[in-house]
């Protein structure tokens, strides 16, 4: 098996690249949820929020690289189109600018049913590959439509997106991952807290099989099987019916990565690329977590330090996928430890994400930064949101002021992400930034600013 590294600085046209594909005659979804009637591959957040996530690493060449979209503000796309982040002649929007039904669950739905109303887009992808997120039998339906391909059948991806069937591989092959175990059904959760009650007597995190940014991890501090049934139940009882969580739900149970000595240091999401017979990988990023929820990606001095290692426990967990025969674009979060007494670093792969990341919304840019500068660039990624009223976009941008990322420089602050339909429950617009400079310094500076030119609006 071959490994290399490489840097994502054209962003999905180096990934079809790593994935032996021509560019110019892919595709790329970013759709975060697999088909709405199959339980067992359920993902516990359901999208609403922009599916548009996949523009971050979209391409910026001539007739390169395609990217499906749901809605994206016009404005948004205009300014990416002026800095060269993107080329927006190859964005294919799905749902008009005024639906207020938007997003639909699954981008893979819309795409189909564009591909089915729009005779013209369907004869200019004739024959094109299509590299969803999840493929789903909505993707199944578009190849043919186009008479193109998928990397995987439906089948064979089913699996690679599971928690419990990582863990299975990882002790069949010797992957590291923290302590623990799987089974299924809460008929099992008091035989298993016993169990981690005798060897391993600390905090555990009790986890779904599928879910993303952190929702359906449960923090159980006095290890109480009453208590972590009802957190459970509380999750998924609006999915699934009571029989079948009690004997039949995938479930992992793993021990605190901080426990005697070992203090948890960072949580980085190492990103590779597989094929059949080669590992590209791509770097990865730190991940700020708040009660296991995912708030922002960070790349400072630190994670250089750091990600060495968490690259070399990643590995090992890359070439059981390849062996498995997975191919497409992948992120196994991987948890380092550093011993408070002997200065020992561990590291533990926590969560495999066999599908694009949010992490990547900041590595290829910040990658596209480093190709412009010549030299090593910092940054963040971090969820913020907006007040409403009048052009959203607009008041962004102008709150950005001159720290508005720039294509020459290759410093500056891009709107990463901004859902200016549906309001959050807080009465304000979801968004998402990406901070970029010389100093990780810098690039803090420069959101606190931004972050406070909000706040004034309010």
């Amino acid at each position: 098996m071959e490994i290399v590294k490489e840097k994502l600085s054209k962003g999905l046209d180096d990934v079809a690249k790593c994935l032996n594909l021509d560019s110019s005659k892919t595709i790329f979804l970013h759709s975060l949820i697999f088909d709405e009637d199959d339980k067992s591959r359920y993902s516990l957040m359901k999208g609403n929020m922009l599916y548009a996530e996949i523009l971050m690493f979209g391409s910026g060449e001539d007739n390169g690289a395609k990217s499906v979209i749901c809605y994206y503000n016009d404005e948004l796309l205009n300014y990416y189109q002026k800095e060269k982040i993107i080329n927006t002649d190859n964005v294919i929007k799905v749902v008009d600018n005024q639906a207020l039904d938007y997003p639909n669950s699954s981008a893979s739905i819309m795409f189909l049913e564009k591909l089915k109303n729009d005779d013209n887009l369907r004869k200019s992808l004739k024959g094109y590959t299509i590299v969803p997120s999840f493929i789903s039998k909505y993707d199944i339906e578009s190849a043919k439509l186009l008479e193109g391909k998928l990397l995987m059948t439906l089948e064979d991806n089913d699996k690679y997106t599971s928690k419990y069937w990582f863990r299975e591989i990882a002790k069949r092959d010797g992957i590291s991952v923290t302590p623990g175990m799987c089974f299924k059904g809460t008929n099992q959760l008091e035989d298993a807290l016993i169990y981690m009650k005798q060897f391993m007597p600390c905090n555990v995190w009790i986890k779904l099989e599928a879910q993303r940014s952190g929702k359906g991890n449960i923090y159980l501090e006095n290890l109480d099987v009453e208590e972590a049934r009802r957190k459970i139940f509380k999750l998924v009882e609006n999915i699934f019916d009571k029989e079948y969580i009690e004997k039949e739900l995938p479930l992992i149970i793993e021990r605190d990565a901080s426990y005697g000595d070992e203090r948890e240091v960072m949580n980085i999401g190492v990103e590779a690329v597989i094929t059949s017979n080669k590992i590209s990988i791509i770097g990865g990023v730190a991940q700020k977590t708040k009660d296991g929820s995912y708030l922002g990606s960070y790349i400072d001095p630190m994670v250089e330090k750091y990600l060495p290692y968490a690259e070399e426990a990643a590995t090992k967990a890359f070439i059981s996928y390849a062996n498995e025969g997975y191919k497409g674009f992948i992120t196994i979060d991987v948890i380092v430890t550093e011993n408070s007494k002997t200065g020992e670093i561990k590291a533990y792969n926590i969560d495999p994400n066999a599908r694009f990341s949010a992490g990547l919304m900041l590595l290829r840019p910040l990658r596209t930064s480093e190709a412009i500068t010549g030299h090593t660039m910092y940054g963040l990624s971090f969820t913020y949101s907006i007040p409403t009223g009048g052009n959203i976009a607009d008041k962004v941008m102008k709150c950005m002021g001159d720290n508005l990322y720039n294509c020459k420089t290759g410093i500056g602050l891009i709107p990463a992400l901004l859902n200016d339909i549906i309001l959050m429950d807080n009465g304000k617009y979801y968004l998402k930034v990406v901070s970029i400079a010389n100093t990780y310094e810098d690039a803090e500076k420069m959101f606190e600013e931004f972050k406070q030119k909000i706040r004034e609006l309010n």
